[in-house]
């Protein structure tokens, strides 16, 4: 999840972005949606200078180095904005087609495919997981006193209410996913060896769930995971940028990183690509790890908009939408009030299958609808979509989770 000083509030910048878009077309961007004037799609272009200039504060006060953002209200681009530079040195503008490391913002798309697989009838949301991954098979919980109601489903991965212990809290359990020389399938034999944190379904933990999900797409296609997702979603949607990778000759698209100190003060991570940034990873990861652009992403989001359907292209059926951004979190589990930062906060959302959902609009406080859904990741990227406004914004940067 995406928590810095770098965009501060989280709640100010949505409630921003919400309703005041300010058109600023960039025409590599506009070729794929048809453009609009804000005032013809009912927004306010002299309030989308209040967007401009939170961002453009960051820059000045030295916390990002960049940013783009992206809205689209009834299937127009009604705003792109390109702010700041590719770096803090200021060696070029920020690129229209700069391509981010999404992080987080994997995990919908990861999700997307397994529900794909759903609508095909390869299984059921309530099947055990060990019924497709026996791997899985027999894992017990942490403590013996403990015993696990049942098994973990394939619900439970979507949803982080699977037993797996949370991000950060089990050194063992998060070497595996580091473990770069490990398949998928060596990864979830590794884990099944483990035990689990919590009895699946009680409680709701982020976690690299999503990680057996991609191996589970590997399983039940028949493809590795990557090739999936390129051939079933990125080729199909025209997400000409999107994969686990970047291509050497696209390396250059690539903004450099930062992170935020409990100070408040923005430290360089690195600015030149790594070098595993430009090759396929032996195991790429369904929680974390694809890079896309503005475009990309913001194609994906109208698709679920849509009910499942771009350009004439469908991935999923309306009511497969409708199932996936609603609530599934049972009466007994919410979310945490404070995520990962005081001031980045889940009050008022549930937990659909893959995505938060706005369930509560005084609870959560942030301007918008109920049902609005979406999701961020820890590199600086956030993306909500809006159905009663018909309305889908985001803003990319690069700047790593400070956690304060």
């Amino acid at each position: 999840m995406f928590i810095s000083e770098g965009n501060k509030n989280i709640l100010l910048v949505t409630t921003v972005v919400s309703f005041c878009f300010l058109l600023s077309v960039q025409s590599s961007f506009a070729q794929s949606f048809p453009k609009a004037s804000p005032e013809s799609v009912g927004l306010s272009a002299e309030r989308l200078n209040r967007v401009d200039a939170l961002f453009e504060s960051y820059m000045s006060d030295d916390r990002m180095a960049g940013a783009v953002i992206a809205i689209a209200r009834d299937g127009k681009l009604a705003h792109f904005q390109t702010i700041g530079g590719m770096d803090m040195q200021d060696t070029q503008p920020m690129r229209g087609d700069a391509i981010f490391r999404m992080a987080s913002m994997t995990k919908p798309i990861t999700s997307t495919a397994v529900l794909m697989l759903y609508e095909e009838g390869h299984f059921q949301l309530e099947d055990p997981v060990s019924w497709y991954i026996p791997e899985l098979a027999g894992m017990t919980a942490e403590s013996e006193e403990d015993e696990l109601s049942r098994e973990m489903s394939i619900r439970d991965l979507l949803m982080h209410t699977s037993g797996l212990p949370g991000n950060g809290q089990d050194p063992e359990h998060n070497e595996i996913w580091r473990n770069l020389d490990l398949t998928l399938q060596e990864q979830v034999a590794e884990l099944g060896q483990q035990s689990l944190a919590y009895s699946p379904g009680t409680d709701w933990r982020y976690s690299e769930a999503t990680n057996v999900l991609g191996y589970f797409i590997e399983v039940l296609s028949g493809q590795p995971f990557n090739v999936f997702l390129s051939e079933r979603i990125f080729g199909p949607l025209g997400m000409v940028d999107t994969d686990f990778f970047v291509p050497q000759y696209k390396a250059h698209r690539l903004p450099a990183v930062y992170g935020g100190t409990r100070e408040g003060v923005t430290e360089e991570l690195w600015v030149e690509p790594r070098e595993s940034e430009l090759r396929m990873p032996k195991a790429p990861r369904g929680t974390g790890g694809l890079f896309s652009t503005a475009h990309d992403y913001l194609r994906f989001s109208q698709m679920l908009l849509n009910g499942g359907e771009l350009d004439g292209v469908r991935l999923l059926s309306p009511k497969t939408v409708e199932l996936m951004v609603t609530d599934h979190l049972p009466p007994q589990v919410s979310l945490p009030g404070v995520f990962g930062s005081p001031r980045y906060s889940l009050a008022g959302y549930g937990f659909g299958l893959g995505v938060r959902v706005r369930t509560n609009l005084s609870e959560s406080q942030f301007l918008g609808n109920v049902g609005e859904y979406g999701w961020a990741g820890a590199y600086g990227t956030y993306f909500f979509i809006d159905p009663e406004e018909d309305l889908v914004a985001m803003f990319l940067v690069q700047l790593r989770s400070s956690g304060f």
